[in-house]
């Protein structure tokens, strides 16, 4: 094979790797278009609910409005949600945002589909029911079904889906009431609860003093107590993800060129230096670079010498664009700062201050 011959095959490989490259970073395109817009994000995730609302896959339709709503909170998406709420039996929270929905009549969305928004309410609220409840002192608590519900005395009765409903009451020095009741669907359920009252404490006898327990591992020492939020399914990208996934296209751009460019060296090393030996006889100046195949290693060692050389300079070229990109992505999240918390500590025999730095 001579040198023409070679060179043509090698820059047919390199143009190989040029369009495998250039797929790559197109993989990347569509996830920058969808961080365009919110509007964007959330029509998506409608459509996607529809979808799987005609499928007849109503649970996991209801995580798409949901998303849709947590992203761009209008007419349109509240109503989905609430149609979709409303489909899996979530009666309240279907309430809420056909509520919200219907509350922007003017909203195109709304106004098209206003006869069936209203037609789903009548349906959610054929499901709700009423709770009244008395007896508890001023400041109780009320937890209906395992959810916040207010504080005594309550101001209006407690809506709450039909059927099966457990009510919790607690309040500082009595003991926690507890009930299970039954609410017709439209009807309207009173209950009135009496707390006992906790009974009084018994001193216990004279102890060893205890040495006071160091703020790190006490709880009740621990001015700002928190708890690490757990993660969320599907969540949508941070900022300046897509603009770190260019970057990291680019750096294996890169590094795929650093190959072909270092493999390019070795071939011009080996060439040149078969060309340079004495044994062969060769020498550039003369016709067919002297004996037989010396032209042979003449062209390749040239030909390989130009491909490394562009292609080192196409590997600094990606470098940079790779590093360029991925520096000027902006931060995921805000930069923490730290702060000195001390709270007393008092024990048996002493007293003081617990200081920690928090961050």
């Amino acid at each position: 094979m001579n040198g023409r011959a070679y060179g043509r095959r090698v820059m047919w490989r390199w143009r190989a790797v040029a369009a495998l490259l250039f797929a790559a970073l197109l993989q990347t395109a569509p996830a920058a278009r969808a961080e365009e817009s919110p509007e964007s994000r959330a029509e998506a995730l409608i459509r996607q609910g529809i979808e799987l609302r005609q499928a007849g896959k109503d649970e996991r339709a209801l995580v798409m409005f949901q998303r849709a709503y947590d992203t761009l909170p209008t007419p349109r998406s509240a109503g989905q949600l609430g149609l979709s709420e409303m489909a899996v039996g979530y009666w309240l929270s279907a309430e809420q945002h056909l509520n919200e929905a219907l509350q922007t009549p003017d909203h195109p969305w709304v106004a098209k589909n206003r006869a069936s928004l209203q037609t789903a309410v009548t349906r959610v609220r054929s499901n709700i029911g009423e709770l009244v409840v008395t007896g508890p002192p001023a400041g109780a608590s009320l937890t209906v079904n395992r959810r916040a519900a207010g504080t005594f005395p309550l101001s209006e009765p407690v809506r709450v889906p039909k059927g099966r409903v457990e009510i919790e009451i607690s309040a500082a020095g009595y003991v926690k009431g507890e009930r299970t009741l039954q609410v017709a669907a439209g009807g309207r359920q009173e209950v009135t609860v009496t707390l006992d009252r906790e009974p009084a404490a018994v001193e216990p006898p004279a102890a060893r003093p205890v040495a006071p327990v160091p703020a790190a591992v006490n709880p009740a020492a621990d001015p700002t107590p928190t708890t690490p939020a757990a993660p969320t399914a599907d969540e949508p990208s941070a900022p300046g993800s897509t603009q770190r996934k260019v970057a990291l296209a680019l750096a294996i751009a890169g590094g795929a060129v650093l190959v072909g460019a270092v493999v390019e060296t070795f071939i011009w090393q080996h060439n040149y230096n078969q060309f340079n030996d004495v044994k062969n006889n060769c020498a550039a100046d003369v016709v067919n670079r002297g004996a037989a195949g010396c032209s042979d290693y003449y062209d390749k060692s040239e030909s390989a010498k130009t491909l490394s050389i562009v292609g080192y300079a196409a590997t600094a070229a990606f470098a940079g664009a790779a590093a360029i990109v991925y520096w000027t992505a902006p931060d995921a999240e805000p930069a923490k700062t730290a702060a000195l918390a001390c709270v007393p500590v008092a024990g048996p025999a002493s007293a003081g201050l617990s200081c920690r730095l928090q961050f």
